[in-house]
């Protein structure tokens, strides 16, 4: 008896490294997000899943997103703290793709997202909790919450654009509509309406942009050159060379921390905003 207790102890424990408390391997990882705590959320695209490290880049096998990932693309957090995953390959939910909302690892069903969208590719929210979507047809559809609690749902706007990247940044309240090209950044700074509510900055040329909460943008070019936009648009500065294309980019804005996915390498660098100095290297362990 006291032998078959062990076996089976053996068993549980195996199952239970091998699902909950397993450390996962980072395949593809594509898009990046970063919570107010400082965690870190991964696309790994590979592997159908969505990863999450903490602070000190120690992976929380328990926050595993799985349940309906198929091809993650992008991963975006909304005002309340919830995740929400572009699923760039179709299944049942949506035969080009879809967009499914999480709270902890529990799917929001009701908040699927599978109409008006072909092979989502980035997501961005913008300060009025509207969910902005590109889509691999350059292609953007814009989703409003019914109210102040829900889930976005409602489509608010959409437009046919040639855009490569996206990313909404905090900005100001605009009264009309301005638009005005940067050619150093390889960006386009949209001023939205009341409607469309805050900045929403495009990329055209860009591989990855990313916002901090003062507005600043990193955006990256195919060859790995990142510079900064300050948000009065008054001259990008250099920051730093990754020495690879980054499929995504995210400001951990707690610990002044750039993100970037090397999806090729199967790794994520990290690096101060502050210095520029280059802080860590997430990557599989041997």
């Amino acid at each position: 008896m006291k032998i078959m207790r062990q076996i089976f102890l053996a068993v549980c424990l195996v199952f239970f490294a091998s699902t909950s408390f397993a450390t996962l391997e980072l395949n593809e990882p594509a898009g990046l997000a970063v919570d107010a705590a400082g965690n870190l959320y991964v696309a790994n695209f590979g592997l159908n899943n969505v990863l999450v490290y903490n602070a000190k880049y120690v992976q929380l096998p328990g926050k595993t997103i799985r349940h309906e990932i198929s091809g993650p693309e992008a991963v975006a957090l909304d005002a309340f703290g919830n995740v929400w995953v572009a699923n760039f390959t179709g299944n049942s939910h949506g035969k080009s793709g879809y967009i499914t909302e999480y709270t902890g690892i529990t799917q929001n069903t009701d908040a699927t997202i599978n109409k008006e969208i072909t092979g989502p590719l980035y997501l961005a929210f913008d300060g009025l909790d509207n969910l902005w979507v590109l889509d691999d047809n350059a292609y953007v559809t814009v989703y409003s919450p019914t109210s102040a609690f829900a889930p976005p749902s409602k489509l608010l706007y959409e437009f046919d654009t040639e855009l490569s990247t996206l990313t909404v940044g905090p900005g100001v309240m605009a009264s009309g509509t301005a638009s005005q090209t940067y050619e150093n950044s390889s960006s386009v700074l949209l001023q939205g309406t009341g409607t469309i509510g805050s900045e929403i900055i495009y990329g055209f040329g860009a591989a990855a942009m990313a916002t901090d909460n003062l507005g600043n943008i990193y955006s990256s070019d195919p060859s790995g050159q990142v510079r900064i936009l300050p948000p009065n648009l008054g001259g990008a500065a250099g920051f730093v060379s990754l020495g690879f294309t980054p499929r995504g980019m995210a400001v951990d804005n707690k610990y002044k921390r750039l993100y970037a996915s090397n999806e090729a390498g199967n790794e994520i660098v990290v690096y101060s905003t502050v210095t520029g100095e280059l802080l860590e290297t997430i990557a599989n362990t041997d």
